[in-house]
């Protein structure tokens, strides 16, 4: 599908790193969209599996951007800066292990229509496989950088933050990802930034789609607890309080500590390792906006093997063929 010509044409960002088992799947599911003023950006985050060639192969007319080195969550930004430059009115950012049910973008874009406060309008997600509605939306505490999640709701929420979702241009103009965050909490951020420009954050449970939640990071050891308190801390020094600031370190510090503990019980060190690491280094970022780059590199390379997909997704209760014939049975 190349770039239509549609007044409310739709830029699709699809983010992929080492997802070659769904990427076919997640692109299939936005050519099928029943709106069908949409273009497709996707977006390989330095991938060392076969997605490359897989997009090569399938979806050859698809423009495909490819960029060297893994530079997280933020990359959506390279491919919404080409949605944009080609006349896109919303930007719809999609992780590769993601499904789109067919009306999910039609769904969003008229909801964006009739809610002209709104900016990010973001869908019902579903866990992948299994079908249980997982999130809609969240709060955010700044003073704490403490997050809840909000599994579903029967009607449009407006929340704090939502996940994958559509974005006006107008929102896209004025922001983008923070590349500090790389991973975890960097749509909270991008939300939060949003809202204060005083655009509604808005979860709408009639546009649906189902995903593995983390699936990529879950591949690399010790990532997601490297990035969870440095994340965090990241985000008290950009939204919390002068006042706050020093409860959110504690909580942050005491969180950070009992999962340290957790890991070191069931003797998995480098997991460990990398809680106090994130933790380090999310402090020295709070105080002095800087972190030894040494680190974040270990992090993002997982200092270890890599974790296989299929184990991922055992992990998670479910198996690659019942992952890959999911779309088709839920379609009978």
């Amino acid at each position: 599908m190349k770039p239509a010509e549609a007044t409310n044409q739709v830029g699709v960002v699809v983010l992929n790193y080492n997802c070659h088992d769904f990427l076919e799947t997640c692109i299939q599911s936005v050519l099928d969209q029943t709106y069908k003023g949409i273009a497709i950006w996707i977006v390989d985050n330095g991938s060392t599996d076969d997605s490359v060639e897989l997009v090569r192969n399938r979806f050859a007319d698809l423009p495909l951007i490819e960029i060297k080195s893994n530079r997280g969550f933020a990359a959506m930004n390279i491919g919404t800066k080409a949605a944009l430059q080609n006349g896109c009115k919303y930007v719809f950012y999609l992780d590769s292990d993601a499904e789109l049910e067919p009306e999910a973008v039609e769904r969003l874009v008229g909801y964006l229509e009739r809610h002209g406060n709104c900016g990010i309008a973001g869908p019902q997600h579903f866990r992948y496989p299994g079908g249980k509605p997982y999130f809609i939306g969240g709060w955010v505490d700044v003073r704490t950088a403490w997050a809840t999640w909000v599994g579903t709701a029967s009607a449009p929420t407006d929340f704090d933050f939502v996940g994958n979702a559509l974005v006006r241009r107008e929102v896209l103009e004025q922001i983008e990802f923070d590349e500090q965050f790389f991973t975890y909490y960097a749509d909270v951020d991008f939300c939060v930034r949003a809202k204060a420009l005083g655009y509604k954050v808005t979860g709408v449970p009639s546009a649906r789609m189902h995903s593995f939640q983390g699936l990529s990071s879950s591949t690399i050891p010790g990532l997601r607890g490297y990035v969870n308190g440095r994340n965090r801390l990241i985000f008290v020094a950009k939204h919390t309080p002068r006042h706050f600031v020093l409860v959110a370190i504690g909580l942050m510090a005491l969180i950070s500590g009992l999962r340290f503990g957790s890991w070191a019980l069931k003797g998995q060190i480098r997991e460990a390792a990398f809680v106090l690491i994130g933790f380090t280094s999310g402090f020295l970022m709070l105080v002095a906006k800087k972190e030894p780059s040494t680190w974040r590199d270990l992090a993002i390379r997982g200092l270890g093997n890599r974790i296989q997909i299929s184990e991922v997704v055992q992990r998670g209760g479910g198996d690659l063929s019942s992952m890959t014939t999911f779309r088709r049975d839920r379609q009978k």
